[in-house]
């Protein structure tokens, strides 16, 4: 359906067979008229046109009046969205409503990728929300912008939340650094940028078109060691853009992000997702000393089988 007019495809984007969506748009301009009217302009099999007028009756998109020879009316298209709008809400919570007692599975260390512009805003968002400590971002302008909200209510229950920008934008409550060469990149990328990693556990890499519509690349995992990476990386790139700040600024800002971001000491607690790794990491030395053990315990075997004398 790619040389179908926008119109049609935006149709098809909320539920619609590419079928109903021209038969839609159709009587939003010949309304009222009937099914074989319909199929017969629209050059489309007489069966087929009536299935689909009647799917879009019980979707609520059309009318159809009484009698043998049934006119098809659309129904306007700010009313039919209005309604469709109400009863999808309507739906959304039932569903929640229905599932939010089911247990929610544990994180594990897959790299999951992501398909929609509004999954990966979504997901940012929730990793947000979920924030304990420190939630470090890499954004372009856009990005930024839409999640701002999110990000100053993760600052104003006490997250301390460290941005890498590529333009000015007031942000409250967060420690901004602006790189230095930000409209280069910029021109550089066809596209937006849209990262971070939250409490060094878990993190989220995006590309996006620039128009934010479609997704280039994003894939988004709980693996605690590749988070951990990312997110010394992404502070030393903050500190190292913070060099190019005003000397006022500079100092300041580069030992606000180096405190909130890099490994604990004794006055800056370890982040939750360098605890959870630094566990996983004691856990396999224990599990690799275990096996050492049980692989000489059968090695010593074998030695001692194959020692035996030989039977005559």
């Amino acid at each position: 359906m790619d040389d179908k007019p926008a119109n049609l495809k935006s149709l098809v984007e909320l539920g619609f067979t590419e079928l109903e969506a021209e038969i839609y748009a159709y009587l939003l301009q010949n309304s009222p008229a009937t099914g074989y009217r319909v199929a017969n302009d629209l050059g489309k099999p007489t069966a087929n046109t009536y299935k689909a007028i009647q799917r879009l009756f019980e979707k609520g998109a059309i009318m159809l009046s009484d009698g043998e020879s049934r006119m098809c009316r659309a129904i306007p298209v700010k009313e039919f969205l209005r309604s469709l709008g109400r009863r999808f809400e309507s739906n959304c919570r039932e569903v929640e409503a229905s599932l939010e007692n089911l247990e929610t599975s544990p994180d594990c260390d897959f790299v999951y990728r992501l398909r929609t512009v509004d999954q990966v805003y979504e997901r940012l968002r929730q990793l947000l929300a979920g924030t304990e400590k420190v939630a470090v971002l890499d954004l372009f302008p856009d990005a930024a912008e839409i999640l701002k909200t999110d990000i100053e209510a993760a600052a104003d229950r006490g997250i301390s939340v460290v941005l890498k920008l590529y333009r000015p934008m007031p942000v409250s409550g967060c420690a901004a650094v602006v790189t230095p060469d930000g409209n280069g990149i910029l021109e550089r990328w066809p596209g937006t940028w849209a990262n971070g990693v939250f409490d060094g556990g878990s993190h989220l890499l995006s590309l996006l078109s620039r128009d934010g519509r479609h997704v280039h690349y994003a894939i988004w995992s709980a693996n605690a060691y590749v988070s951990w990476v990312y997110h010394s990386a992404l502070a030393q790139e903050l500190i190292l853009a913070a060099t190019g700040m005003p000397a006022f600024e500079k100092d300041s800002i580069a030992m606000r992000i180096d405190s909130l971001c890099c490994s604990s000491s004794r006055d800056h607690p370890s982040l939750p997702g360098l605890e959870f790794l630094q566990s996983q990491l004691a856990d396999y030395e224990k599990a690799s000393a275990r096996n050492a053990v049980d692989t000489g315990l059968v090695e010593n075997g074998l030695r001692v089988v194959n020692n035996l004398p030989e039977r005559r």
